[in-house]
């Protein structure tokens, strides 16, 4: 007998079901965009401020140099800070990693501020590209300085380091109260004679007492802040023409107004001869912004000038 029987249908592979479009959906490229933009950005900003860090501290570094240099360069104790310190022109012997760095110096010169012969002000100017310092400069600072002494070189041609490495300036051959520049009002003459062996001296300061400024009366003036200061007078009588009988030289010192010598002055006579260092000391309080002096020749003195080698100022505390 014969069965009727279905026919048996092969199995069947189930595929997956496949998506209805090819690539990423518009939500997922915004979701890669944005995964990679946090990475990126602050990657980009880091970068950024680290630039921006070393250019910063480059700068910070030449203007550092820059000052640095300026400073010793200006110091109240070095002879150019009593020149009419204004240079109009750009100075480029400044650079640091190859590059230069063009700037300029302007010292204030009116009478406000910080401008006496004992304490200046400097404003610093640094460039790029400009020659104009008042309304292009990219870089600005002001220094001001300060001397406790002043010590001033008389007739002499260069500045003199003495044994105690301290500085004496060649005082300037005028007074200037418009740059604050001390000097002589009056007029004089000058003695450089050969230098002899200065008695009571050592080394270099043999040499502050071969030069001086001579003249029957010299008045000196130097812009100061009003307050108490210290005058020191350096003498040594290096004409051997002078002794203590025939020809006498005598002197008068007149300070802020006052004679100061209760009689008068003889440096031969003081030290015991020609070519004998010896310094007069005197205080004194100024009030009216210049300390004035005048050495002038006493009535009595058989010489017809008076002298002096140098002059230190020395201001004190309150």
């Amino acid at each position: 007998m014969w069965h009727s029987m279905k026919a048996t249908q092969p199995p069947q592979c189930i595929l997956p079901r496949q998506n209805a479009h090819q690539g990423f959906s518009l939500i997922e490229v915004l979701i890669i965009i944005s995964m990679l933009s946090a990475i990126i950005i602050p990657y980009t900003l880091i970068m950024t401020q680290t630039a921006q860090g070393s250019r910063g501290s480059y700068l910070q570094s030449t203007r550092s140099i820059l000052l640095n240099s300026l400073l010793d360069e200006m110091s109240p104790e070095r002879t150019i800070y009593y020149t009419r310190f204004n240079d109009s022109s750009m100075n480029t012997s400044t650079s640091e990693s190859g590059q230069t760095i063009p700037y300029m110096r302007k010292v204030d010169v009116t009478n406000s501020g910080a401008s006496t012969a004992m304490r200046r002000t400097a404003n610093i100017y640094l460039y790029n590209n400009s020659t104009d310092a008042n309304t292009a400069y990219r870089y600005k600072t002001k220094v001001i300085q300060s001397a406790k002494t002043l010590r001033l070189r008389m007739g002499a041609s260069a500045s003199l380091i003495d044994t105690s490495n301290l500085l004496w300036q060649v005082a300037a051959s005028t007074y200037d109260s418009t740059y604050k520049v001390p000097g002589p009002t009056t007029s004089y003459s000058t003695d450089a004679t050969a230098c002899p062996n200065i008695v009571n001296t050592s080394g270099n300061d043999d040499t502050l007492f071969c030069n001086n400024y001579y003249a029957p009366t010299m008045t000196y003036s130097i812009d100061v802040d009003n307050g108490p200061y210290t005058v020191k007078l350096y003498f040594a009588e290096i004409n051997t023409g002078i002794n203590a009988t025939t020809n006498r030289r005598l002197m008068d010192f007149t300070i802020e107004g006052v004679q100061v010598n209760r009689s008068s002055y003889s440096p031969y006579e003081a030290t015991g001869g020609n070519s004998r260092a010896h310094v007069k000391m005197y205080d004194v309080n100024v009030t009216d912004g210049t300390l004035n002096i005048t050495i002038a020749k006493n009535a009595s003195s058989n010489d017809a000038n008076a002298f002096v080698n140098a002059i230190q100022i020395i201001r004190r505390s309150y």
